[in-house]
């Protein structure tokens, strides 16, 4: 009878996708599914902590994607976080949905991105115990007027049921934008730039952190969050974007 309900409810108020602007004749992610070929999700073979790809030959896949692999960077120096990992490869189609939430005021978009993230990684979440959004510093906040991960993490504890600490984190030192930054200067740029909020603080003692963003590239942002939440007690922290940069 739900599925019944729903197909009634789609069929009277279609929705369009937010891709292509095609109306969409099913309930789903916002996403039509010929523009969802355009993504591209992250498979195994991957680093096991970073989840950043291996590109191996076809026929060695099978074998390389059953074991635990971690990548050169994670093995030379281990991150604060205990694991990354992404729906998406950051490609010409997520920046679709990454850029206007991000920019251009399209903040419903945190809906589908949250939902794309719940529907991927439910599991890994529901085993965890909280949710905590990547910070953005007061000034880019007085530009943006909104966190877009924060969007995102609020929709995600939604869907789960988990609890959200919302402010739990602060970024009290902002120097420059990571965008057009390379790997060392990013890594720089965001180091010791995040601390635990006083009031908050006890809430991530002994706890599984979900550590939630828009988009992970260098994972400068997330290693220094993580090394916060630490400090503060944090047990684990698992960082969870919607898209990953990839070598």
């Amino acid at each position: 009878m739900l599925k019944i309900l729903k197909k009634i409810i789609s069929i009277a108020s279609p929705s369009r996708c937010i891709m292509c602007n095609n109306f969409i004749n099913e309930i789903n992610d916002g996403i039509c599914h010929k523009c969802i070929k355009n993504f591209k999700y992250i498979e195994a073979p991957f680093c096991e902590i970073c989840s950043q790809p291996f590109y191996y030959d076809q026929n060695e896949i099978s074998i390389k994607e059953k074991k635990k692999i971690t990548c050169g960077n994670c093995q030379r120096k281990k991150p604060n976080y205990d694991k990354a990992i992404s729906v998406f490869k950051y490609n010409f189609a997520s920046k679709k949905i990454i850029l206007p939430l991000k920019h251009g005021d399209k903040t419903s978009y945190s809906k589908i991105i949250a939902k794309i993230i719940f529907n991927r990684f439910q599991k890994i979440i529901n085993e965890n115990d909280l949710i905590t959004p990547t910070p953005i510093h007061k000034k880019r906040y007085s530009k943006r007027k909104y966190n877009q991960a924060l969007l995102i993490a609020n929709e995600v504890a939604n869907l789960s049921k988990k609890k959200i600490i919302r402010d739990g984190l602060i970024r009290y030192n902002f120097k420059t934008s990571q965008g057009r930054l390379s790997t060392k200067q990013r890594i720089k740029n965001v180091s010791n730039s995040f601390k635990i909020n006083d009031n908050e603080k006890n809430k991530f003692k002994d706890k599984n952190v979900i550590l939630i963003d828009d988009v992970i590239a260098t994972g400068a942002t997330i290693n220094e969050c993580a090394k916060a939440l630490k400090k503060a007690g944090a047990k684990k922290v698992i960082a969870i974007s919607f898209a990953k940069t990839c070598l």
